[in-house]
């Protein structure tokens, strides 16, 4: 408890903002990390290693550039990707194809077997002002189904979440 005002008027920063979420979310605070990754993906997440580079690798000169929020290894099986979205972005879900395809080829390399690529879920953490019509719940889960609705395969995951549902 505060015994002045001196505090009242102090605005914190958000965690939405770029800045903040990376200085929030990264190595050095891998207890924070870890928790809030495990909420994201609801299970439980014993082991992190954070990329604590934010660029995307390129294959060649010409590929586009690609900078992540956050990209983590997660239990040593799968790769986490959080974007932030906040402001309106025709090709959003665009973008986070290219994120997962660059991040899930990444983990083939010559003479490895395709069994050693890991799982990739992308999580996208949304304002209302990014335009998903699809994505209307506070968290939908996305992934590759038939028309029978049945999972082609788990290796891709795509998470929205809308932050005005979650408040």
């Amino acid at each position: 408890i505060f015994m002045n005002n001196e505090f009242n008027d102090i605005e914190l920063l958000k965690p939405k903002y770029d800045l903040v979420f990376q200085t929030l979310f990264n190595q050095q605070h891998e207890s924070i990390t870890k928790n809030f990754i495990s909420a994201l993906i609801e299970e439980d997440v014993h082991e992190i290693k954070i990329n604590e580079g934010k660029e995307l690798e390129r294959d060649a000169i010409d590929d586009k550039k690609g900078f992540l929020d956050l990209e983590a290894t997660v239990n040593n099986n799968e790769k986490i990707n959080v974007e932030v979205q906040l402001y309106e972005n025709k090709f959003f879900i665009n973008r986070l194809l290219e994120y997962f395809t660059r991040l899930y080829s990444q983990e083939i390399k010559k003479g490895n077997s395709y069994e050693s690529a890991k799982r990739v879920i992308i999580v996208a953490i949304v304002s209302d002002k990014v335009k998903i019509d699809v994505a209307s719940d506070f968290c939908s889960v996305w992934n590759i189904r038939d028309n029978k609705n049945q999972v082609l395969t788990d290796l891709l995951e795509i998470r929205i979440i809308r932050l005005s549902k979650a408040l």
